[in-house]
């Protein structure tokens, strides 16, 4: 990765010597590796840092669904048996009591739906994945 940086860096002063010296063609051909050089470090850093990246992400999307179970008072053990016709059950009994028709917080009901709507696309994306 060091060694790809200097040669960018080296090919890139080295073009604009050539340009000064009027070497238009080897220049052209200097100006022409620079993208590919650049694309490959990108490449190399994405790799490396996409490891981070999906466990990051993969801990948020666990901490969004704890909470969505919190929301609608599911116990996380339950989680490996619910199915989508439980969580929308759940979901109609607490929606009743807090829909803001019913003298109800706009935000809790939108917590519910959103909790109900994270819950119900985890468990779809886990039975797909379970049929694979």
């Amino acid at each position: 990765m060091y060694i790809k940086n200097i040669t960018l860096v080296f090919v890139i002063i080295f073009a604009f010597v050539l340009l000064k010296l009027k070497a238009f063609v080897p220049a052209i051909i200097m100006i022409l590796i620079v993208p590919f050089l650049y694309n490959s470090i990108k490449r190399e850093r994405k790799q490396r840092s996409g490891n981070n990246s999906n466990s990051q992400d993969k801990i948020i999307y666990d901490n969004e669904i704890d909470e969505a179970l919190d929301v609608l008072g599911i116990s996380d053990k339950d989680i490996d048996d619910l199915t989508v016709e439980d969580i929308e059950k759940v979901h109609k009994n607490l929606i009743k009591s807090f829909h803001p028709d019913q003298g109800g917080s706009n935000y809790l009901a939108s917590k519910i739906n959103k909790s109900k709507e994270l819950l119900v696309t985890y468990i779809k994306n886990k039975q797909s994945n379970d049929e694979s």
